[in-house]
C-alpha cells in the first residue's frame, strides 16, 4: 500500500511541474515506482491501476486506463505509462481538457468537431 501512495504522491508532483516534461530525477522516480508496484511483472494490469488512479467514479478510471494501454493488450508497460504520464503532466489547462475530453467523448464526435479545429 505504501508503494502506491508514493507513486499516487509522484504524479501529483510531476502534474505540477510546468511544461518541460520531466527531469531525470522524476523519471528514475516514476520508473523505481512502476517496477515496485508490478513486482515480478512486466506492466502494470487493470486492477492495480485502480488501486493506483483513484476515483469515485469507475468509468474514469477504466476510460483514463484505456488510454494509457496504447496497444490495447490489457495491461500498460512502463513505456506507455510514462508516455501517457509525460503527455498529462504539466500540460497548459486546455491540454488537460483536451484529456478529459478524451475520456468522457467516446465516439470523438466532440472532440474531433470542436477541439481539433482550433
Amino acid at each position: 500500500m505504501m508503494i502506491l501512495k508514493q507513486l499516487a504522491q509522484c504524479l501529483a508532483n510531476v502534474g505540477r511541474r510546468p511544461r518541460t516534461g520531466f527531469d531525470k530525477s522524476s523519471l528514475e522516480r516514476l520508473e523505481q515506482l512502476f517496477i515496485k508496484t508490478v513486482g515480478n511483472e512486466k506492466e502494470i494490469r487493470r486492477e492495480e491501476f485502480k488501486k493506483i488512479v483513484t476515483s469515485k467514479n469507475p468509468f474514469f478510471t477504466e476510460r483514463v486506463f484505456q488510454i494509457f494501454d496504447k496497444d490495447n493488450s490489457g495491461s500498460i508497460s512502463l513505456q506507455e505509462f510514462i508516455d501517457a504520464i509525460h503527455q498529462f503532466a504539466g500540460q497548459s489547462p486546455e491540454d488537460k481538457i483536451k484529456f478529459l475530453f478524451k475520456v468522457y467523448d467516446l465516439d470523438a464526435r466532440f472532440y474531433d468537431k470542436f477541439l481539433k479545429r482550433r
